[in-house]
């Protein structure tokens, strides 16, 4: 047994010791604890290859967990059932701030510590007052569905790797192809995997153990427009708890605009899966949905370069029937945006988005729908959404002469808005890029911000054609704002209806 004293400061209980963990002998034993409270399981990932480690100090029901130093930040993987008791010790641990506030988390405070529970996954930003020192906890729920080496239809990476200390592109590839003719599952074991960029083709499914990173080369004669392509693709899967990782800033340093990598792009494909991976530092839009349909992101992770520039994080181009739920982005640009671009001579609508339970970390919009606006966009609803740090809150933006319609923000939460260009929790507008187009039918419900913005908000319409917004419950600074002027709307050429 460990014993840990602490000093603990006036008037705070004391932090949570390690304590052993809980051991079932018998499948009796098991059956008991099945039927009587959850069984408790903490699964720590292993470090990925190359991982800094970080001075932070983090257990989880006593049980280390490896913390990474990255780029600006900090963060910490995890998989656990039950409850389970977080502690963090750091110098100045104490004066840590968690977010989103929205999950209200109690915390217990030494000098030199802080403890909290969690019963259920989250993710988590922890960050110093002012903002520096970030620290991401990634809490996940315990894997139902990983691969199994040795089954007949997963192949195991490492089997077509003939020298794992380069590239290894072409191996992978054909990896990649043979799943397809199988459709089977491509294994990649923990380790670091080096490859230029890549194609999926239909009936693919790849998973990355979590102590995995697929890892660019970050050499521009190795990389195309994107890492992963998915183009024409129906029925595939890129699935688990490992990384992967574009070097996107070295990209753009050395190349410019042709640097501008995204991680992934669908294009022309139906019935993709993506799931639980980490994602980092991409060279332009990390993940590109583009004139596809039927495409689930779940339990999405990224993390980009703050150095780097036009970083989005999700955007739905062009798209129809997407679902993205519980994304953690943190990225230099928007965190979702949500356009019909016309890239590479598509002449599809966006309808049917839903994003939902994300948290949100940028320097530009958090919950846009726009700029690109070619073709009409429809039905996008952002449901239950944490924007702990962006430079707009709620942006819509027509410029292309199109009609942007049924557009639903419910439930959202704004802590910190500021920083940048705008300086707006709501930026909506039309302007004449190549046409005037309409924005129509955009309700915003129970949407709440921790203070005003730096600068009043703005719903401005082009000429006769007015934006049409409904609000109802909107709370600002904690209270409830029931016109333009206490929410500090400028409004010109719209028509904004307050609900009770």
């Amino acid at each position: 047994m460990v014993i840990l004293f602490t000093m603990a400061s006036c008037g705070s209980p004391p932090i949570p010791a390690p304590r052993p963990q809980t051991h079932i002998s018998s499948p009796l034993a098991q059956n008991i604890q099945q039927q009587n409270q959850p069984l408790q399981q903490v699964i720590a990932y292993p470090p990925l290859p190359g991982a800094l480690s970080s001075s932070i100090q983090l257990t989880v029901d006593g049980q280390p967990i490896f913390v990474e130093h990255y780029k600006d930040s900090n963060y910490a993987r995890f998989a656990f059932a039950g409850r389970a008791t977080i502690v963090i010790r750091t110098p100045q641990a104490e004066q840590y701030q968690i977010s989103p506030h929205s999950y209200a988390i109690q915390t217990q405070k030494q000098a030199g510590a802080l403890s909290f529970t969690l019963d259920q996954p989250r993710k988590l930003l922890l960050q110093m007052p002012n903002g520096t020192e970030k620290l991401f906890l990634f809490a996940d729920a315990p894997e139902t569905d990983a691969p199994n080496l040795g089954d007949p239809n997963v192949i195991n990476i490492s089997s077509y790797l003939t020298n794992t200390s380069g590239p290894q592109t072409a191996p992978i590839q054909r990896a990649l192809d043979d799943a397809s003719q199988r459709k089977a599952i491509v294994y990649f074991p923990d380790g670091k995997y080096v490859s230029g960029s890549l194609t999926i083709k239909s009936d693919t499914s790849i998973y990355l153990a979590s102590g995995a990173l697929l890892l660019s080369t970050g050499q521009i004669q190795d990389t195309r427009q994107q890492f992963l392509m998915f183009n024409g693709t129906q029925n595939a899967r890129l699935y688990g708890r490992g990384a992967i990782d574009v070097q996107g800033l070295q990209l753009r340093r050395q190349n410019d605009n042709a640097g501008r990598v995204k991680i992934l792009r669908t294009l022309n494909a139906k019935n993709i899966t993506i799931e639980d991976l980490l994602l980092r530092d991409a060279g332009s839009w990390t993940v590109h949905l583009l004139a596809s349909d039927t495409i689930h992101v779940t339990n999405l992770k990224i993390i980009n370069d703050m150095n780097n520039t036009n970083g989005d994080g999700i955007d739905p181009d062009g798209s129809t029937n997407i679902t993205i739920d519980g994304a953690f982005i943190y990225t230099t640009d928007d965190c979702f945006a949500v356009k019909a671009s016309g890239l590479f001579q598509t002449t599809r609508p966006t309808d049917t988005v839903l994003i939902k339970n994300a948290v949100c970390y940028d320097r530009k919009s958090a919950l846009k729908v726009g700029t690109e606006t070619r073709h009409n966009i429809s039905n996008v609803t952002f449901e239950n959404n944490d924007i702990i740090h962006a430079d707009r809150a709620l942006a819509l933006y027509m410029e292309d002469g199109s009609v942007m319609s049924n557009i639903i923000y419910l439930n959202n939460h704004a802590e910190v808005i500021g920083g940048d260009a705008k300086q707006r929790l709501i930026d909506f507008s039309i302007s004449n890029r190549s046409g005037i187009g309409q924005i129509k039918n955009v309700q915003i419900t129970n949407f709440t911000a921790a203070q005003f913005s730096p600068n009043p908000s703005v719903i401005t319409g082009l000429g006769s054609s007015a934006i049409t917004v409904t609000i109802q419950n909107l709370s600002i600074a904690g209270t409830t704002r029931t016109s333009a002027a206490s929410a500090q709307i400028q409004v010109s050429n719209a028509m904004v209806n307050f609900q009770s």
